[in-house]
């Protein structure tokens, strides 16, 4: 009976260690305020690929306050703004028509928040890059781009470069 009592336990405290674990997860992203529906799964997405890739990321993220789209023309593709302390990450509304398209700027702006160097004339079109454009040839361009799982891989290993995350066990 007395096993039977600790193991019962041992349970409740490794499942309670588990519900504030995934509390404090849900917390990291949910402070963000976005306008859209497709910004949470955005951010997520990037949440759980840095969780993945090791990086470091919870100082940039809880100093990241708004995801938002605004109406720009169309030479305005995205933007990272210091307001009050906090950063926005502004993206023009017309990616919206574009999908592949504002996620590949929705991740460029995160590596700019995460200080990651554009890459200037870059003959690839990263994550990184400096040669997007809002037009259906660069969406088509980051549809495919997206079928690829390097992409997205190279992008947090150079997180995981700049900011590691040195974990004590």
């Amino acid at each position: 009976m007395k096993n039977y009592l600790i193991g019962l336990s041992l349970f409740i405290t490794v499942f309670s260690v588990a519900q504030v674990h995934t509390n404090t997860k849900q917390k990291s992203v949910d402070h963000i305020i976005t306008n859209d529906p497709v910004f949470p799964e955005l951010l997520t997405e990037f949440y759980k690929g840095a969780i993945h890739h090791r990086v470091n990321y919870a100082p940039h993220l809880i100093s990241l306050n708004k995801v938002v789209l605004i109406q720009a023309d169309l030479n305005f593709i995205g933007s990272v703004v210091d307001i009050e302390g906090g950063q926005e990450i502004w993206l023009n509304s017309k990616l919206l028509l574009y999908p592949n398209l504002m996620r590949a700027i929705f991740y460029h702006q995160m590596g700019i928040i995460y200080d990651i160097p554009v890459d200037k004339n870059s003959k690839n079109l990263d994550f990184m890059s400096d040669r997007w454009e809002i037009t259906p040839k660069y969406e088509h361009w980051a549809y495919n781009r997206r079928q690829r799982s390097t992409q997205k891989r190279i992008f947090f290993e150079k997180l995981a470069k700049k900011h590691p995350l040195n974990k004590q066990l």
